[in-house]
């Protein structure tokens, strides 16, 4: 059996045999030395089924655009925070003002949900034309990878200090992937027009 990695420089697909773990072995396209993963192991059709997804056509992997992922954030923040704050006058009755606010959370909650269930977009996505895919498909993921890995998930670790601000600027990676799409396996890419 063969190990099968990539370049550390160009990511080009390297084979070694498997008794050359741990050694150290030159690119032929980039020239880079990189010791073969011990780990490496996969079968023929996983290396093709890997390349066939790293290379998917240009039209179904059209990646969202920094401007208009943050676009879609915005616009999602505003579709919570206007009810809310139109609801402030009632702020005399402070049971009346809980349980409107509460309302409004669970409204909002459970609408973006369901977008994100069975479209892969929340209002703010729909707006600015972007949705999620699963990278190794290219399909939505459906409520367990878009609600609850990207989003609970990430919930919960956000009580790391600073976790929100690192996965903000992984958007500035070449894939614009932050760290909650590395969690779920997933990208945001344009819808077609």
């Amino acid at each position: 059996m063969a190990l099968k990695f990539r370049c550390s420089g160009c990511g080009r697909m390297l084979v070694a045999p498997f008794m050359k773990a741990g050694d150290v072995v030159k690119c032929g396209g980039c020239g880079a030395e990189m010791e073969v993963p011990r780990y490496a192991v996969e079968t023929d059709q996983e290396a093709v089924y890997r390349e066939r997804v790293r290379t998917l056509p240009v039209k179904e992997a059209t990646l969202a655009s920094r401007g208009s992922r943050f676009g879609a954030w915005a616009i999602d923040v505003l579709a919570y925070l206007i009810p809310v704050y139109l609801i402030n006058p009632v702020q005399n009755d402070e049971a009346l003002h809980l349980l409107a606010w509460l309302g409004i959370l669970v409204v909002y909650t459970a609408v973006q949900w369901t977008l994100l269930t069975v479209e892969g977009q929340t209002l703010g996505k729909m707006i600015m034309q972007v949705k999620i895919v699963e990278v190794a498909t290219g399909k939505n993921g459906g409520f367990v990878t878009n609600v609850l890995l990207r989003n609970v998930v990430n919930f919960l670790i956000s009580i790391v200090p600073f976790y929100l601000l690192v996965d903000v600027l992984f958007i500035f990676r070449e894939d614009r992937r932050c760290i909650h799409d590395l969690i779920a396996g997933t990208r945001v890419v344009r819808t077609e027009s």
